[in-house]
């Protein structure tokens, strides 16, 4: 271990790392509006979006493919004001400034990702080799994509276009921790349109990812008061198999008025075995490892997502159409051995749960309208979920949810065009319809009839707004605000869920008479551009007026394992905070970023903070960046995290002490002189020091079970297209 730490250390000593960003020449047809951005570095806090008044930043294809972290969230969890919710074995999702779950939106190409509706404790359906760049934007993006996005919204950026005719892609990684191996493939081929001059493209990828049962620096966890052995520090049955697919058409300059054409094709399957520790009362026989740590055992989870998605660009008089559809079917199955108890089966399937979400989407835009000196957008956009259930368990009822919605966002330089003010109104309708679930149990020997949940059919409607500023007055000082109107409609978990939700370790009660959430937000931003180095600083401060969150009740469940109820309420709550980053390149090959951010919210009605609030952060990394020959680039990274303790938690909450974490990277590309072929290898290594720590965000709290450990990650990518230089 020394002999590692002391080679890293002289690594760095020499040639300090940071984050280099590739600025991303998206299609305009990606972005809801064509981006003007203000580089003002080549970090990951470097990229943003000038005339927004939205905090919006770019992560480009270098940065994500050589901070490529286990997941999704964790990747980018170094963004100042972003971090990982980690919800189970490998999963994580994306918690800005303490928001997460359905209060944060992923899209691709303007359509909202659409997985189960039932809890945050999943991770993103998406295969993330298919992943090439995002775009993080902070703050309610409620405006552009629904009540749902008040806590921020993260975009995934389309696939970059090949330089040649045609591109093959082939990329292989592996981590030691859970002996993780997964394959990717992928042909790209680019052709011309004979008399019309259009360009069009045609993808096609494919990956296989596999991993064994999960590692721990842990010998033990303790479930209500009982602890029981973790050999080796292994989480039995926590093995996976993903599997994924993407298939890709995209036209550019067709005939005449069209200018974007699109239809596009994702699946992905995966299959989990679920630590039985997370699933029912755990025994010693159930956690002790079965001696095979690749299989899948019961109890296990299979998920499958497919989505369908078109989109079309046209020119038209004098603006723009964008006319985007989906459909999206998810599956979530769930296999385990009856609970004893109160349930009667009503099925003869062993599944405890069997979910399917049906989910359909239209939106259409009208840009670049001209009015005087404004640039005006005009939008509408439908929805339709259907969602059906099965299995010897209950969690969330059958419910249909429609949602239809209508904007205009609008944007006007300022005077001496030194800015831009920006603002728009929103309009929203949703209408849910449940038939409700009645199911028979027995207590002491007797029949009763236990609903769950009642039939319900609610509407609600309202309005959303904001109003914003971008401006520079001079060359070294960039000023932004933006305040908002929110208004978030409660999911139908927040409605309709009642019943025992695993991996949580608590029975989860929604309330159907629930309001919507409506609240207020205030977002700012300074800039203090300099020849070498960048300040940023934004707070923000936030008022609910009838914030929805989960509150333990003084009640214990009446189901088999049900442990304490947990209740959806409302409460008047206040949230403020914010992140401050300095970015320099002190050396040119030399760049190095640090920020700081901090969260505090406010409970009006118990005085308490709210469950799950991320702790004060300071995030600092390097990167060196150079080059052995006109065709070999490398650099190598150091980063470090320092999570301070979070004593400030709700009532049943516990707290969690500091801890700091050191990742360290090396990267090596290969160009060959003809351009036609390129070769990347990559070494990453997270918690170097194999710290041993308990995140307040993560799941594993409950049972007292740390986060990994040290583990290093191996990656090797190769691109070949028939470019002529």
């Amino acid at each position: 271990m020394k002999k590692i730490l002391g080679l890293c250390c002289t690594i760095w000593w020499g040639q300090l790392l940071a984050q280099t960003t590739d600025t991303l020449k998206v299609l305009e047809s990606d972005s809801l509006h064509p981006l003007e951005h203000l580089i003002i570095s080549e970090g990951w806090i470097g990229i943003t979006d000038r005339k927004s008044s939205l905090d919006i930043v770019h992560v480009g294809q270098v940065d994500w493919r050589a901070n490529r972290a286990l997941n999704f969230a964790q990747t980018l969890s170094y963004l100042p004001g972003v971090s990982a919710q980690s919800t189970g074995v490998g999963i994580a999702r994306p918690v800005i400034r303490g928001m997460s779950g359905q209060r944060i939106v992923v899209v691709e190409r303007n359509i909202k990702q659409e997985g189960q509706q039932w809890g945050s404790d999943h991770g993103l359906e998406m295969d993330m080799f298919t992943i090439e760049g995002v775009e993080v934007i902070k703050g309610a993006a409620g405006l552009m994509y629904g009540g749902d996005a008040i806590g921020g919204a993260i975009r995934i950026l389309a696939p970059k276009w090949s330089t040649g005719k045609q591109e093959l892609r082939l990329a292989l990684q592996g981590s030691n921790n859970n002996q993780e191996r997964g394959v990717f493939a992928s042909f790209q081929k680019k052709w011309k349109g004979s008399k019309s001059g259009s360009i069009s493209r045609l993808m096609i990828s494919s990956s296989n990812k596999k991993s064994s049962d999960y590692r721990l620096p842990a010998n033990a966890f303790t479930y209500l008061n009982r602890t029981l052995p973790l050999k080796d520090g292994v989480l039995n049955n926590t093995a996976t198999n993903e599997q994924a697919l993407l298939g890709l058409w995209e036209m550019v300059n067709g005939q005449r008025a069209l200018q974007h054409l699109l239809f596009q094709y994702r699946w992905f399957n995966q299959n989990s075995g679920l630590f039985p520790g997370f699933v029912g009362i755990p025994t010693l026989a159930s956690v002790s490892s079965d001696g095979d740590a690749g299989n899948i055992g019961w109890p296990m989870a299979h998920v499958e997502h497919q989505k369908w998605m078109g989109q079309a660009t046209w020119k038209l008089g004098s603006g723009i159409h964008e006319l985007e559809g989906a459909i999206q079917d998810n599956k979530r199955q769930e296999m385990s051995v009856p609970h004893q108890g109160a349930f009667v089966l009503e099925t003869a399937s062993r599944a405890a749960l069997m979910l399917r979400l049906r989910d359909i989407q239209l939106r259409y835009a009208w840009k670049n309208l001209q009015l005087r000196r404004a640039n005006v957008e005009w939008g509408a956009s439908a929805q339709q979920q259907r969602n059906t259930r099965d299995g010897f368990e209950f969690l969330i009822p059958k419910y249909k949810k429609e949602t239809v919605g209508a904007w205009s966002l609008w944007s006007c330089p300022t005077k001496q065009n030194k800015g831009q003010w920006n603002g728009g109104l929103r309009w929203d309708y949703f209408h849910y319809k449940t038939p409700g679930f009645v199911r028979t149990i027995q207590l002491n020997n007797e029949d009763y009839q236990w609903e769950p949940v009642r039939p319900t059919n609610k509407a609600f409607q309202g309005f959303s707004g904001s109003l914003g500023q971008s401006i520079s007055t001079s060359n070294q000082w960039h000023w932004k605000w933006h305040l908002g109107r929110t208004f978030r409609v409660p999911q139908a978990s927040e409605l309709f869920i009642n019943g025992v939700h695993h991996g949580t370790y608590r029975h989860e009660m929604g309330d159907a008479q629930l309001s919507a959430e409506k609240g207020w937000q205030w977002d700012g931003m300074a800039i203090r551009t300099s020849e070498d180095w960048v300040l940023k600083c934004s707070p923000f401060v936030q008022y609910y007026s009838s914030y929805i969150y989960l509150s333990p009740q003084a009640e214990f469940s009446i189901l088999p394992d049900g442990g304490q109820v947990y209740a959806y309420v409302q409460h008047p709550v206040i949230m403020g905070g914010g992140e401050c980053s300095l970015d320099m390149h002190l050396l040119p090959q030399l760049h190095t970023d640090c920020s700081v951010e901090y969260i505090a919210n406010y409970n009006v009605s118990t005085t308490l903070p709210l469950p799950f609030t991320p702790p004060f952060q300071v995030k600092w990394g390097s990167t060196y960046q150079g080059k052995w020959s006109e065709n070999w680039e490398w650099n190598c990274q150091f980063q470090v995290r320092y999570v301070a303790a979070q004593n400030r938690v709700d009532r049943n909450e516990k707290i969690t002490h500091d801890y700091a974490l050191i990742h360290g990277g090396v990267s090596v590309e290969y160009q060959s002189p003809n351009e036609k072929w390129s070769c990347f290898w990559s070494l990453n290594a997270r918690n170097l020091t194999n710290t041993k720590y308990l995140n307040n965000l993560s799941n594993y709290r409950a049972l007292q079970l740390p986060e990994q450990g040290r583990w290093v990650q191996l990656g090797m990518e190769i691109r070949w297209n028939d470019r002529q230089k």
